[in-house]
Order: structure tokens, then sequence, then C-alpha cells
């Protein structure tokens, strides 16, 4: 009787084990890095969009969004192995084409681009990833399934200015004060 009851038991078991082996498997994920950096106004800074746990990939193209009224993409350089296909800068977004069919195929974690920006505004930026073209596999298929996305995000803030140069404008005001009582 009790084989009976531990073995449906053990039968569950295993199907769940292998059902999360199976959902770990393909973990594709594009994201940004740093993850949520912080800048102050005027900062020029790079933003990297790397592949990670990619299964073996001859390209794809992915977009990266982001809010013009703060920050102002510069240029970008491509990194991802071999490639040749480039990218787009546009007001809000830079699009990247990623992928060279006679390169060896990446896999793993590999660059896809970095991103040079400058801070021009104040506030927080979302830098939204999306797949503009699906990411292919050696045989030219697509990836099943299309890797994920992580977003992230860059906050501007002002420059701050340090204590003592308050501290300082106050003394030279003083001497400036005493100065003139004497005369």
């Amino acid at each position: 009787m009790r084989k009976r009851i531990l073995q449906p038991i053990k039968l569950v078991c295993i199907i769940f084990i292998l059902l999360l082996v199976a959902s770990f498997s393909h973990a594709a994920v594009i994201r940004t890095f740093p993850l949520n950096p912080i800048q102050q106004l005027g900062d020029v800074f790079t933003i990297s969009v790397i592949g990670a746990g990619f299964p073996s990939t001859v390209g794809g193209d992915v977009q990266v969004d982001f809010d013009s009224s703060i920050l102002k993409a510069l240029g970008v350089t491509m990194t991802f192995p071999g490639d040749t296909n480039g990218s787009t800068i546009g007001a809000d977004f830079v699009s990247l084409s990623a992928g060279d069919f006679s390169a060896p195929n990446p896999d793993g974690n590999f660059g896809i681009a970095d991103i040079e920006f400058q801070a021009i505004g104040l506030g927080l930026s979302a830098l939204t990833l999306s797949i503009t073209s699906d990411w292919l596999d050696p045989n030219f298929s697509a990836l099943d399934p299309q890797p994920s996305l992580l977003n992230s995000s860059v906050r501007v803030n002002v420059v701050p200015i340090p204590s003592a140069i308050f501290l300082l404008g106050g003394g030279l005001i003083g001497l400036i004060g005493l100065r003139r009582r004497r005369s």
C-alpha cells in the first residue's frame, strides 16, 4: 500500500524537476550594463548592450529607446563578434543590427554594442529594449524562445556644489567686510 502512494509522488517530483531544468535550459537575455547608473548633468558615459546565456546565434536586431529630453546618443561601437551590419541613431532611439553570417557564431555571453550618451537634462530616462528582428540560430531559424529583455534606466542629477565652496565664499565675504570696516 505504501509503495502505491509513494510511486505517484516520486513520478510527480521527477516530472517537476525535469520541467524546472527545461525552463532554465534556454535563458537568453539581452540587457544593458551597468544597470541603472546615476550620472551628472553634462556627463558623457557609455552603456553596453550585452547578450547573456545564449545558445549559438548568428545575430539579430535590438532597439534601445530613451527619453531624448534627458539623454542624447552620441555614437555607437558595435561589439558583436565579426559584426558588419551597424547601427542607426535616432532622436530617441538607437537601432542595433548585430550579426555577420560568415563569422564564428557566439554563444553564452557576448557584447552587442557600446552606446555613448550625454546627459542633457535632469530626471530619469528608461532604457527600453525591443527586438526588431528575430535572433537566429546557425540554421537561420528563429531562436525559440526569443531572448528575454531586461530594461533599465539612467538617472541624471544636478552636479552637487560642495559645502566647502559655501564656507570659502562666506569667509571671503567676511574678509572683504572687515577690510571695508577698517578703511
